[in-house]
């Protein structure tokens, strides 16, 4: 392990659709603080269940997202990295062996709940590292479900100027 890298094994959840520029934050940022990388993907039985996530409907397939997250790893020459489904709230998360668990602030509170319940399965806590969200210049936050929006009124646009509305 470099001198950068301070943990074994750190944990990183969420759906990673459309991967863009935060999702590369999120994993460099794992792969800059840990020899390996567990990245837990929602499957599609997860996010069948979820009914919370704007425009759900347009989600990629978890094979694609799966791919992009691997061909990104690859590209940059990241090393060690395990791709694990996520069926349920947590994952595998509150029962791996692993050092941390990176978090945003908005996830913040399910970190403390996973820990929670790693306490009571007799497993340490985890480290949560808490990182900021990715914003471009204009200081809008990269996420999925706006490039979900976006196709969703892409999508609409087309039609209306197709007169299928």
């Amino acid at each position: 392990m470099n001198k950068s890298q301070v943990f074994n094994k750190i944990i990183v959840g969420g759906t990673f659709d459309r991967f863009h520029v935060a999702h590369q934050f999120i994993l460099d940022i794992a792969n800059t603080l840990s020899h390996h990388i567990i990245i837990g993907l929602t499957s599609t039985l997860f996010l069948e269940k979820v009914v919370s996530k704007d425009f759900s409907d347009l989600i990629q397939p978890y094979e694609t997202r799966k791919g992009a997250v691997d061909c990104y790893l690859r590209e940059k020459g990241h090393q060690n990295w395990t791709i694990m489904p996520i069926d349920d709230k947590w994952g595998k998360a509150h029962e791996l062996e692993a050092d941390a668990l990176i978090v945003s602030e908005e996830t913040y509170p399910e970190g403390i709940r996973i820990n929670d319940e790693r306490r009571v399965h007799n497993r340490p806590p985890l480290t949560l590292v808490v990182i900021p969200w990715v914003v471009d210049d204009k200081g809008t936050t990269f996420t999925s479900t706006k490039l979900r929006q976006d196709e969703d009124q892409q999508i609409k646009r087309n039609l209306a100027s197709s007169g299928r509305s």
